[in-house]
C-alpha cells in the first residue's frame, strides 16, 4: 500500500484527553482514488507534529467486522 502517497480525503479531527486525534484516507495505488481506499489514524499533542498508526485501521476487505 502506498501509505505515503500524500493523497488524502476529508479526514476528521477531534480532541480527546488533551490530544488531537484524526483520520485520513489513503489508496493502494498511485493516481486519483485508484483502487480501494483505507482509513488511517493519526494523533498529536500540539498539531505541528503527527504520529500515525503503522497500518490502516479500516480496510475494505474487513467488511462489516
Amino acid at each position: 500500500m502506498l501509505w505515503d502517497n500524500d493523497l488524502q480525503g476529508l479526514g476528521g479531527l477531534m480532541r480527546h484527553n488533551g490530544r488531537f486525534l484524526g483520520t485520513f484516507l489513503g489508496f493502494a495505488e498511485e493516481g486519483y482514488e485508484a483502487g480501494p481506499g483505507r482509513i488511517g489514524f493519526v494523533f498529536s499533542d500540539g498539531l505541528r507534529h503527527w504520529e500515525r498508526t503503522k497500518d490502516p485501521i479500516l480496510r475494505p476487505e474487513e467488511g462489516d467486522q
